[in-house]
C-alpha cells in the first residue's frame, strides 16, 4: 500500500511540472504567433518605416523574433522605474509573465502596441513610452467590428515597493589532500582542483548565514600547506578565495513617486488610444482613463 502512495505522489508530481511547462511554453508560442500576425500586418503597409529618423525595417524585426530566447516566469516582474510589467525585453531576450500572458489568451485586448514595442526592443530599437511603437500601431487598421472591443491593452500597475540589491565580500578556504603519483606529489593550481570547490562551498555557506545569496568570484589563490592533523603531518592544496554575495533590500516607496508613476502610465496609455486605428478605441474604455487620470490628479 504504502509503494503505491509514493508512486500516485511522485507521478503526480511529476505530471504537475510537465503541466507548467506546457503551459510555459503555450505562451512563447502564443506571443511568437501574435508577433508574427503583427509584421505581416505591417508589412501590408509597407516593408521599411522612418520614424524620429529611425529607420525600421521589417526585415530586421522577423530577424530579431526568430532567434529570440524566450523566457516564461511566475515571479512578478518589475523593471527598473518601479513598474509591473507584463514583459522585459532586451535585445535578443524577453521575460514573460506566465499567468499574465495566458490570460491575455482569454481577454479581449488589443495587444499590438505591447507587442510593436516589444519586436522594437529585442531589436536593440530604443522605444521609451512607446515614441515609435505609436506611429506604427497607428499604421495598422482596427480590428473592431460593429459590436466593438478589443481596445489596446494598458498595464497602468504600479510596484508599491521599491527592491535595492547591495553586496558584500566574503572569504573562504578549502583543503584538498597532496595527490602522489609514483612517489611524486602532484600540485594542481586551477580552479578544478577539490580545494575550489570546497573553498566555494565555504563562501556559500557563510553567505547563507548572514542572509546573503548568489556567488560571484572576485579573486583566490592556491598554495601547498603542511598541516598537522592529530599528529600526523600532511600535505595539502589550500585555496583561499574573495567573493560577492548579495542582499535584497525592500522598502515602500513614496506616495508622490507611487502617483507620479501612475499619472505617466496613464499619459502614456492616453498617447496609445490617441494613436490607435479608427474606431479601435469604446468610449467606456476612454472615460475609464479619464477618470483614472482626474483621480490621480495628473497633469495633462
Amino acid at each position: 500500500m504504502l509503494k503505491f502512495l509514493i508512486f500516485i505522489i511522485f507521478t503526480g508530481s511529476v505530471y504537475a511540472s510537465d503541466f507548467s511547462d506546457l503551459k510555459k511554453e503555450r505562451v512563447k508560442n502564443y506571443f511568437i504567433n501574435e508577433a508574427a500576425v503583427v509584421l505581416k500586418e505591417l508589412s501590408t503597409v509597407q516593408e521599411i518605416f522612418k520614424i524620429s529618423n529611425v529607420e525600421i525595417d521589417l526585415k530586421n524585426l522577423r530577424a530579431s523574433l526568430e532567434k529570440v530566447s524566450i523566457e516564461v516566469t511566475k515571479e512578478e516582474l518589475v523593471d527598473n522605474t518601479g513598474s509591473i510589467v507584463d514583459v522585459i525585453g532586451e535585445p535578443n531576450f524577453l521575460k514573460l509573465h506566465l499567468d499574465t500572458w495566458i490570460n491575455f489568451q482569454k481577454q479581449n485586448y488589443d495587444l499590438r502596441p505591447l507587442i510593436i514595442h516589444e519586436l522594437l526592443r529585442i531589436s536593440s530599437i530604443n522605444d521609451d513610452d512607446y515614441l515609435i511603437s505609436r506611429p506604427l500601431y497607428s499604421q495598422l487598421t482596427s480590428t473592431n467590428k460593429d459590436e466593438g472591443g478589443q481596445t489596446p491593452y494598458c498595464n497602468l500597475r504600479v510596484s508599491k515597493t521599491k527592491t535595492s540589491t547591495s553586496k558584500k565580500k566574503f572569504s573562504g578556504v578549502g583543503f584538498e589532500p597532496m595527490n602522489t603519483r609514483g612517489g611524486v606529489m602532484i600540485f594542481n593550481s586551477n580552479r578544478q582542483n577539490k580545494s575550489f570547490e570546497n573553498a566555494v562551498a565555504d563562501v556559500k555557506e557563510k553567505c547563507e548565514k548572514a542572509g546573503y545569496y548568489g556567488f560571484e568570484y572576485i579573486s583566490g589563490q592556491t598554495r601547498m600547506e603542511r598541516r598537522n592533523t592529530n599528529g600526523f603531518i600532511k600535505m595539502e592544496t589550500k585555496t583561499s578565495i574573495k567573493a560577492y554575495c548579495f542582499k535584497d533590500k525592500v522598502k515602500k516607496r513614496k506616495k508622490k513617486d507611487i502617483r507620479k508613476e501612475t499619472c505617466k502610465k496613464i499619459n502614456s496609455c492616453e498617447q496609445i488610444y490617441k494613436a490607435a486605428p479608427s474606431g479601435q478605441v469604446d468610449l467606456e474604455s476612454y472615460n475609464s482613463l479619464k477618470s483614472q487620470k482626474k483621480e490621480n490628479k495628473c497633469a495633462s
